[in-house]
C-alpha cells in the first residue's frame, strides 16, 4: 500500500469516494444539493477520488451533526447511511424490549389467576366429593 493513498479498516479512498457519490446523489433526491450545503468544493471531491484524499475532520464533523451522516458507514463500512435509522432501529428494539416486559407480567398475572382457580377448582372438589359422602352416609343412615 502507498503513503499515497489512504486505508481505514480496509476501506480504500476509492471506496470511500464511491460511498461520498453516493452520499451526494441520495441527498439531491431529498433535495439537498451537498455542494451548496457544506461548500463543498468539485476540486476537493476529485481530490477525494483521484488522490485517496479524505474530507477534512470540519467536513466529517460538519456531515455528521448537520446531515445525521454515520461516519461508521462513510469510514468504516459499518451500519447504515443515516445516524437516524440507528436511532429508530434502538427506539423499536426498547419499544419491543417493554412490550416483551408487559408480556411476561400479563404471562405472570395469568398463571397467578389460573393456580387460584385450580385452587378453587379443588376446594369444589373436595366440598363436592364430601358432600355427596355425607350425602351417602346420611343416605346409609336413614336405610337402617
Amino acid at each position: 500500500m502507498s503513503t499515497s493513498r489512504c486505508k481505514i479498516n480496509d476501506l480504500s479512498a476509492d471506496e470511500i469516494s464511491n460511498k461520498i457519490e453516493s452520499l451526494i446523489k441520495y441527498l439531491k433526491k431529498t433535495g439537498i444539493d451537498l455542494d451548496a450545503y457544506s461548500g463543498l468544493k468539485r476540486q476537493s471531491k476529485s481530490q477525494y477520488k483521484t488522490r485517496g484524499r479524505l474530507p477534512s475532520f470540519a467536513t466529517l464533523f460538519f456531515w455528521a451533526t448537520e446531515l445525521d451522516v454515520n461516519l461508521h458507514w462513510l469510514l468504516l463500512n459499518e451500519g447504515p447511511m443515516f445516524r437516524k435509522e440507528i436511532r429508530d432501529a434502538v427506539k423499536r428494539s426498547e419499544e419491543a424490549e417493554e412490550r416483551i416486559r408487559e408480556l411476561k407480567y400479563t404471562v405472570e398475572l395469568q398463571k397467578e389467576k389460573i393456580e387460584q382457580l385450580e385452587k378453587q377448582d379443588g376446594f369444589l372438589k373436595t366440598a363436592v366429593l364430601g358432600a355427596g359422602t355425607a350425602a351417602r352416609s346420611s343416605h346409609i343412615d336413614t336405610d337402617r
